[in-house]
């Protein structure tokens, strides 16, 4: 018995790849003044989500997809998508790496300048960290985190707050005794000190105000 044939199937599959066609490109190499195509990619997945913006709001027709080349993406800003960047019931926007390339959204920012101080550590001023415009929580090494500066080097410290914390005042200053061996230092700059915690299964971080190192708190 021959193969059977079914009628139009060919026809279906051919709208299909049409449908699934990229609308548009982008690249890391690429430039935001470019039209978006494979020949002429977008720089940015932000003016890519702009892009495709504009033919939502245009009325949708088809599925929409978005290939990204291989490459770190390094965002300014958050990269935000909200229901004007949807699709419909009847057609979808998709953002999608190309085939075995791998994508980066990166909101890092490189860090450049760093001195090598005492011992292991290696220290950088940073302007707008040291006017209060600009702050991090993590430092990765030729891709692998690093630690900041931080006491104790390894393991926790105790700390326990000095009166109880009243629920309905979470956000209120909590003068916190610490136990450290060697103690704590009157640093400088107690405003520029998180302090990590875990207790009573709850964990977070708390900024400094001010530091007694004599009584061995901080507020």
């Amino acid at each position: 018995m021959g193969p059977v044939h079914r009628p139009g199937a060919a026809q279906r599959r051919r709208s299909q790849d049409r449908r699934l066609r990229p609308i548009f490109y982008v690249a890391a190499e690429g430039k935001d003044t470019n039209p978006g195509t494979a020949a002429a990619p977008f720089a940015t997945l932000t003016k890519a989500r702009n892009a495709v913006r504009e033919k939502v709001a245009a009325g949708l027709t088809r599925n929409l997809l978005v290939l990204i080349r291989g490459g770190t993406y390094r965002q300014a800003d958050t990269l935000a998508f909200g229901p004007d960047d949807s699709g419909t019931g009847k057609h979808s926007v998709t953002y999608a790496a190309c085939p075995g390339e791998k994508v980066v959204p990166s909101g890092g920012r490189k860090i450049a300048g760093w001195e090598k101080g005492h011992g292991e550590v290696w220290t950088v001023e940073r302007p707008e960290v040291k006017s209060g415009q600009g702050y991090f929580r993590q430092r990765f090494v030729n891709g692998r985190r690093a630690i900041r500066a931080r006491t104790p080097n390894r393991g926790w410290c105790d700390g326990r707050p000095v009166q109880p914390i009243q629920q309905d005042k979470l956000q209120d200053p909590v003068v916190i005794r610490i136990h450290l061996e060697g103690g704590i230092a009157a640093w400088r700059t107690p405003e520029d000190i998180e302090l990590a915690y875990i207790r009573n299964n709850d964990g977070g971080r708390k900024a400094l105000q001010s530091i007694d190192a004599a009584a061995r708190k901080c507020l």
